[in-house]
């Protein structure tokens, strides 16, 4: 039979991997990207419910997920050749020592595959990760340490080489160029390839056999031990077809946690008029320290949150009291809006 590779080139070697198309790797790349939002939205709103227990996880956020994706990652790797994000799709890794045609001759992958693996899906994010935010400071650029200075004068260079090298990768996948969709592929000499039918009966196989030689071994031990392992493959049997689940559905709820968000937002401020144009029956001034309402140096300045502006106290209370809107843009509002403002110009 014909295979059709992604740039469209004919091979019909059938010992080749499969290569997926360039739509199927931009979605399991758009999938693993859900995993960290997820992940921050659940830490997020268990510091937020309770905040004297878990307060603390919003600080290391970074390492939370990187170990918890350490521990998935590893048993998809072993188990099923390739990341959680990549077997959802259906995909492998297939790993080559001298061309892209090699294939793995049992399930999974050998330790060092799965050790290289790990460092480019989670070492590699976790550290990247850390290397941005140590240049996110509020210190004053005199005060903050020269090599943090020189890191981020660089980290933008380094930022656009890394962006430019996965783009050119991409580029050459979908022309059929090359097998590498991302640069840490080309350095592990590895490719991902559609999982087929063969994988899983070798699956299934090699599970049945590692089964059997378990409940061998399990003869020859205690009840206890025997407890112990059954409840172990029950976990691990749960933890696999939970993982998944629980990972779109958090996805979900943050989603639709943002979109509750959205919907509470009060509707967009309108435009502030200009000075000395009429806004109803107000005029505002040409000095920006006095109050539209009394035209005098405004008393004790106080904002009014629904439109943005500053009056003197006494005269916006009174006046929302009474009339229940905004004076100078007539949108509705109440007193509760209303919030001190503490200029630094000593103005009060």
């Amino acid at each position: 039979f014909v295979l059709l590779a992604p740039g469209g080139v004919m091979a019909a070697d059938p010992t080749e991997p499969l290569l997926p198309s360039f739509f199927t790797l931009a979605a399991y790349e758009g999938t693993a990207r859900l995993l960290k939002p997820a992940a921050d939205f659940v830490l997020s709103v268990g510091a937020q419910h309770s905040p004297t227990r878990l307060a603390w996880t919003l600080g290391y956020t970074e390492e939370i997920y990187a170990g918890l994706m350490l521990l998935i990652e590893q048993w998809y790797l072993r188990h099923h050749g390739g990341t959680f994000a990549e077997v959802f799709y259906g995909l492998k890794r297939v790993f080559s020592s001298g061309g892209s045609g090699a294939t793995n001759a049992r399930p999974g992958l050998h330790p060092r595959q799965v050790a290289l693996s790990l460092f480019f899906a989670v070492a590699v994010p976790y550290f990247w990760a850390k290397l941005t935010k140590k240049t996110d400071t509020n210190q004053t650029p005199r005060s903050r340490p020269r090599w943090k200075r020189v890191l981020e004068t660089a980290l933008p260079i380094l930022c656009a080489g890394v962006e430019g090298g996965a783009l050119v990768c991409r580029l050459g996948y979908l022309l059929g160029l090359w097998d590498y969709y991302l640069p840490s592929f080309y350095f592990m000499d590895s490719v991902l390839a559609q999982r087929s039918p063969q994988d899983d009966l070798l699956e299934r196989f090699a599970a049945e056999k590692n089964a059997s030689r378990q409940a061998q071994e399990m003869e020859q031990r205690g009840p206890l031990a025997r407890g112990y392992h059954r409840v172990a493959d029950g976990v691990s049997l749960v933890a696999e077809n939970a993982v998944p689940t629980a990972m779109f559905v958090l996805s979900f709820l943050e989603w639709w946690y943002a979109t509750e968000q959205e919907r509470r937002e009060v509707a967009p401020t309108p435009p502030a008029p200009r000075a000395g144009e009429m806004a109803g029956d107000i005029v505002l001034p040409e000095d920006s320290v006095a109050c539209p309402l009394c035209q005098r140096q405004r008393r004790n300045p106080t904002a009014l949150a629904t439109s943005g502006f500053v009056f003197c106290y006494a005269c916006v209370y009174r006046f929302v009291q009474d009339r229940g809107c905004c004076p100078i843009t007539s949108v509705p509002t109440d007193t509760s809006q209303l919030v001190r403002v503490y200029a630094s110009s000593g103005v009060t």
